[in-house]
């Protein structure tokens, strides 16, 4: 169980609270399955089994499915999600070439990606 990406999920809580948004909803569970399932990495690029790759395929396919839509039905929110996606591909970049710790990985996770597809997750739903 990785405890940093979990924290991390509570970001989401706001629009679920205050919007009761499904697919913050969505989001918070799929992050508890992907993030509560990883074990702990010695290595950023130590090998996952199979259930917990496909987890992840999962996680990010339903994500990015999620980040379309949101797009759709609010073109403004572009922005959010190009940076998360450029914030999620660097953090696999990183992780593949063991450039940083695991930690730090974790909190370039919530900062890179968490934050800013929350803030247009709530900026989709105030447009609604």
């Amino acid at each position: 169980m990785r405890i940093i990406p979990l924290l991390g999920l509570t970001s989401f809580l706001y629009p679920v609270y205050i919007f009761s948004s499904y697919r913050g909803i969505l989001i918070i569970f799929n992050g508890i399955l992907c993030h509560g399932i990883k074990k702990n990495k010695k290595m950023p690029n130590e090998n996952y089994s199979k259930t917990v790759q496909l987890v992840r395929t999962y996680d990010v396919i339903s994500n990015m499915l999620m980040t379309f839509y949101t797009i759709y039905i609010c073109p403004p929110t572009i922005i959010c999600a190009i940076i998360g996606t450029f914030a999620y591909l660097t953090e696999l970049y990183i992780e593949n070439k063991n450039l940083y710790s695991v930690e730090l990985n974790e909190f370039l996770h919530i900062l890179g990606v968490h934050i800013p597809l929350c803030i247009g997750l709530t900026i989709s739903l105030i447009k609604e």
